[in-house]
């Protein structure tokens, strides 16, 4: 008898997810009092576990590279003799390296010799070479269809372990299935580029959950949310203030909650562990926007710590500005070029723009743009009196280093006969110290490993308080005196101090963005690696004219072109990034291309059409004539859907 298996059936398919963005609000807390009202414990040990697993997944992939090799190298054996050749010069390189450091440090020279450096770099040349030849060589086996069953088999082994970890950690320590879907969105392009190296620490870490909605609840938007319409959250208003309204602006209300929500999840054998933290709701999400995932983020703000709730919500017709007009093109070139008025950050160039009276929130205090062409310039008092400021409170950390350094090595010359081996071993080579961290491991180290007759060293080290007068409502009034108390009240200072002068600078970069948003919906910018500049600029900036190169790498760090491109990005309606090579050099005019030093040059004139034009509006026009050739800024992907094996409480 034949049986009949019922056949399965086919799940509907998924909806296709909206824009999603992300909405970020700080904990409210201290380092003393803790920032977790409950689940201190099992954050860090949700911590743990992503750490573990994201460790066990590099190793995997470590592994499946070396498999891949194996099956590689046995079917193409000339593949094994370039990569001999290939780890023979990069460690002769290596061994070059390590001896004109090590000449250097003997020397107290900062850089090498003119024939060690040429001699380093011939020898670079030959290892970059060998390094291409064998990665075309890799490419061309990887693409060779007779091994594909090999590596397909190869890396679903690899697969398999990656979830046989997670299964191990979700048994023995209760690992939820959001902290595996973080991990796994986090390593989503291991298998490309270099391989994954091991994490000892992880100071900055998320842990969180998918949100559910109620039974009853049609959507999970911000409204629904606050009054407890979530099935996996408890929230609570503890204090509402409203705000704005003045001069005809837009109100807004300003919450102080307390939200609990489970940092685990239902498995047998273990409880529901639940965190409870204080945020300061300033703004919530947009309506008719749903919230389907919250995150407790900890990031490292300088010495300090900070925690940070993060809101991932989706709405389907996206988030459009509500003062977007329907034309109007503008161009802006970034830069940061330093003028007599201060330091010129953006240049733009519009068309069509928009005469439309367009509603848009007036709780940003905007400058009038009435023309398709102009600058925005930082004032020099402004980042005098910001920016200046930081680099003050670090001299004054250089100079407290600088004190320490010199009294213990007279400490150490003079104490020879009871210095440990260990301490003589690690301030072997403090003359050559730059960083503060180095004096402040050697202090931790020393508190472990104390010794007879290190009494007043450690404690000039280590720092103490004193008292000095008493306060106006009767308390002492304590300084610290020493070296690493006064070096980290100086950090947590400057800190403090850099992110006052950062907020100020993005208020005015969405001021200017706002402004220009009213007048034109689309927004051109140079596909720019800010990154990659920098970089190239610090290693190929030339010694003769240091002054200037601290003044331009002083000024970049102030202008913040990067940051100012994300900002214009999130602020318009339609944003496009298209070639911004050459855009300085070409004439905007009749597109004669024309070297110059453009430095030295800010206002140009052309050879071909005599046109004068200041380089940074020309770069400006060339923008906008690109209009239509690059690619469109998108949205945030849809967050990682949580793994289905088990359900969140």
């Amino acid at each position: 008898m034949e049986l009949h298996r019922k056949k399965k059936q086919k799940r509907p398919p998924k909806k296709k997810a909206g824009p999603t963005k992300r909405f970020v609000y700080k904990v409210h807390g201290s380092l003393a009092h803790g920032f977790l009202l409950e689940g201190a414990e099992e954050f860090e040990n949700q911590v743990a576990c992503q750490l573990e697993l994201q460790n066990a997944v590099g190793n995997n992939e470590r592994h499946r590279r070396s498999l891949c090799m194996e099956v590689l190298r046995e079917r193409y054996p000339n593949l094994a003799h370039l990569e001999c050749e290939k780890d023979r010069l990069d460690a002769e390189v290596d061994a070059l390296r390590d001896a004109a450091k090590a000449r250097n440090a003997q020397a107290r020279r900062k850089r090498a010799t003119p024939e060690e450096s040429a001699a380093i770099r011939a020898k670079a040349a030959e290892a970059k070479a060998a390094r291409e030849a064998f990665q075309a060589a890799k490419e061309a086996a990887y693409a060779d269809p007779a091994v594909k069953d090999d590596l397909k088999a190869v890396n679903e082994h690899a697969d398999w372990l990656d979830f046989r970890k997670y299964n191990h950690l979700k048994r023995t320590r209760n690992m939820s299935a959001h902290s595996r879907a973080i991990v796994m969105a986090d390593t989503r392009g291991r298998r490309a580029g270099r391989p994954p190296k091991p994490k000892t620490e992880e100071v900055e870490c998320r842990v969180g959950l998918q949100i559910k909605r109620a039974r009853l609840a049609p959507l999970l938007t911000p409204e629904v949310f606050l009054a407890g319409g979530a099935r996996d959250c408890q929230v609570t208003v503890l204090s509402e203030n409203t705000v704005g309204g003045s001069n005809g602006g837009v109100t807004y209300t300003k919450r102080f909650c307390e939200i609990r929500f489970p940092l685990t999840s239902r498995n047998r054998g273990y409880p529901i562990v639940y965190c409870k933290v204080r945020v300061h709701i300033h703004r919530l999400p947009p309506r008719g926007s749903a919230i389907k995932q919250l995150h407790l983020h900890r990031a490292k703000r300088g010495p300090s710590v900070r925690y940070e709730l993060h809101l991932s919500v989706e709405k389907k017709d996206g988030f459009a500005k509500p003062d977007v007009p329907d034309t109007g093109v503008v161009a802006i070139n970034l830069g940061w070029r330093q003028t007599e008025d201060g330091i010129r950050v953006a240049t733009w160039h519009a068309k069509g723009a928009s005469t439309a009276e367009v509603a848009g929130p007036a709780y940003y205090p905007l400058q009038q743009v009435e023309t398709d062409s102009g600058s925005l310039v930082l004032p020099q008092a402004e980042v005098d009196r910001r920016w200046r400021y930081v680099e003050e409170i670090q001299s004054r950390r250089d100079n407290l280093f600088n004190e320490a350094r010199a009294r213990l090595a007279e400490w150490l010359g003079a104490n020879a006969s009871i210095v440990p081996a260990w301490l003589a071993e690690r301030t072997r080579y403090m003359a050559q110290w730059k960083a503060s961290r180095n004096m402040e491991e050697l202090v931790v180290v020393w508190g472990v490993r104390r010794f007879a007759g290190d009494e007043s060293m450690y404690r000039y080290l280590h720092g103490y308080e004193v008292q000095r007068g008493v306060r106006p409502d009767g308390r002492p009034r304590m300084l610290f005196e020493g070296w690493m108390l006064q070096d980290r009240h100086l950090a947590l200072q400057m800190e403090g101090q850099r992110q006052r002068a950062n907020r100020w600078r993005d208020y005015v970069y969405r001021r200017f963005a706002i402004a220009l948003r009213r007048r034109y919906r689309k927004v051109i910018l140079a596909n720019t690696n800010w990154a990659r500049l920098a970089r190239n600029e610090e290693k190929d900036k030339p010694e003769d004219n240091k002054s200037a190169n601290e003044t331009s790498r002083w000024n970049r760090r102030v202008a913040a072109p990067g940051r100012f491109s994300k900002i214009l990005g999130e602020m318009f309606g339609e944003a496009e990034k298209v070639e911004g090579k050459n855009i300085t050099q070409t004439c905007s005019e009749c597109l004669h291309r024309d070297a110059f030093d453009a430095k030295a040059e800010v206002v140009r004139t052309c050879h071909r059409c005599e046109a004068v034009a200041d380089q940074d509006a020309r770069a400006a026009r060339n923008l906008l004539a690109k209009e239509g050739t690059g690619t469109l800024l998108g949205v945030e992907p849809a967050p990682a859907p949580e793994p289905e094996e088990e359900e969140a409480v």
